[in-house]
């Protein structure tokens, strides 16, 4: 049995952090990543913003004209800033955006090379008599560079050629210090009190969202929004019998499929339960069942290498005992042992002081594609510290746990981070991780959850590089 369970007993808060100072980020607010084949903006493989697409779209900006062969420096520069790691700064796409070079650059360009100038940008300024289209003397002309570049040109350091001073404090990746603040992106809002995702591993590029109501919802990640019409209500078909079962029904905190196929379910217990250790009480328990066949008289049957299968004294559907309460479980696939030896008692990871971080949400273990610098860490919640990651010291099996920020907009250009309560995590078939949010002044039926996703802005992987590994969204 390859993988391991990862078991975090509930948590309530969700902060946001200023985090230091502005760091490089492209034009989709996600971080730089790596191009080794750049060829016609080599000077961005190590760090940069565009794959082989990218390039090739730089490339095509450049218009052929009378000017090409004598501006050839000048347009290459100025097509190849979509590229640098700073373009997500440079670029302002409102309606009253600033072209990413500084002013004496602006003009010197708009007086040798102003048609492929205005062609890259698509500007016409003669329109609005900002300038002539047809100078007709030396005065006329730098009349006009003054003028264009005085509307359009942008300021230091977010331009070109002053941004490469920036850029050369940034020509390879870093290493991530536990310091290093995260972006939580938003990828749906307005969900009615969300509680939970999955993803359906069939390649659609969905998530489905489970509601406090019951509903579940479907995520589109081709179309960026959420299907009005609910996938299906749960309470229309799931229910529970509160008397026969009275502790199931605020016990079930999690059920997933484990690498053996079979179903595990971890079931907390009741503020007035005392029974974990009891193996005759489901409280406090993971339970194993296979619901692809069954036992006589029941609706699933017990595998047959269930530790309690043969004990009468115990349920044979117990796999672990003794918590006291498993908020969420995930898997670990990354754990590259195959089978697996009994053990009687199993120490934690990493324990709380009682009474202080009491509220945890259990996450997941990092192993997407798209964010190599987050690569074999869990990341979970905390209700007095927001968010926190931990990772394995190789050497000596020891785990340390760090806070991790939630960067601001200085951090992920566009964020706005309300505080919020996490109502949990969830990780989708690529293994990208994100936090399903609920606001935290309100806990009525409103539509102010949100679904984060999170992503690192120090380093990514090149995302058509991982799109065709995942062949599924980044």
């Amino acid at each position: 049995m390859k993988g391991l369970f990862l078991i975090t007993a509930v948590l309530l808060s969700f902060l946001q952090d200023s985090c230091g100072d502005d760091l490089p980020i492209c034009r989709d607010l996600r971080a730089p990543f790596q191009y080794p084949d750049a060829t016609y903006c080599p000077q961005y493989a190590e760090l940069g913003c565009c794959g082989k697409r990218g390039e090739r779209r730089a490339e095509k900006t450049v218009p052929c004209s009378q000017e090409k062969e004598a501006c050839a420096e000048y347009t290459r520069n100025i097509s190849c800033l979509t590229c640098s790691p700073f373009s997500g700064r440079m670029f302002d796409d409102s309606d009253n955006a600033r072209i990413p070079l500084c002013r004496s650059y602006c003009a010197e360009t708009y007086r040798k090379c102003r048609y492929s100038l205005l062609k890259i940008f698509k500007l016409r300024p003669w329109r609005d008599g900002l300038v002539s289209r047809n100078p007709e003397t030396e005065e006329e002309l730098e009349r006009d560079a003054v003028a264009f570049c005085e509307k359009y040109a942008s300021e230091a350091p977010y331009c070109y050629p002053q941004i490469m001073a920036l850029e050369s404090q940034h020509t390879s990746p870093r290493p991530r210090s536990p310091t290093d603040c995260v972006c939580a992106v938003p990828v749906a809002t307005r969900l009615v009190q969300p509680q939970a995702i999955a993803d359906p591993g069939d390649k659609s590029n969905r998530l489905f969202i489970l509601e406090e109501s019951g509903n579940v919802k479907i995520l589109d990640r081709g179309l960026n929004k959420v299907l009005e019409e609910p996938l299906l209500n749960m309470t229309r078909v799931l229910s529970v019998d509160k008397e026969t079962e009275p502790n199931l029904t605020v016990g079930i905190v999690s059920a997933l499929y484990f690498k053996d196929s079979y179903l595990h379910i971890a079931i907390g217990r009741t503020p007035e339960s005392k029974d974990v250790l009891n193996l005759r009480s489901y409280n406090g328990k993971i339970i194993r069942i296979d619901v692809d066949d069954q036992d006589p008289g029941k609706e699933y049957a017990i595998p047959p290498d269930n530790p309690f299968i043969n004990d009468p004294d115990a349920f044979p559907e117990i796999y672990a005992y003794g918590f006291v309460q498993p908020w969420r479980c995930s898997v670990d696939p990354g754990d590259p042992v195959d089978g697996y030896a009994r053990s009687d008692l199993i120490f934690p990871i990493n324990s709380y002081t009682y009474g202080r971080d009491i509220g945890l949400v259990g996450g997941y273990m990092y192993y997407g594609c798209l964010h190599p610098n987050l690569n074999g860490k869990y990341i979970f919640g905390d209700y007095t510290g927001g968010m926190l990651i931990m990772e394995e010291d190789r050497d000596t099996g020891e785990w340390e746990r760090h806070r991790l920020c939630i960067g601001d907009s200085s951090i992920c250009p566009g964020a706005d981070v309300s505080p919020l309560f996490v109502a949990s995590l969830g990780q989708d078939s690529n293994q990208e991780i994100y936090i399903v949010a609920i606001e935290r002044d309100t806990m009525d039926a409103v539509a102010s959850g949100v679904l984060y996703q999170i992503t690192d802005p120090t380093l990514r992987n090149d995302p058509q590089e991982c799109n065709k590994k995942n062949t599924k969204f980044t």
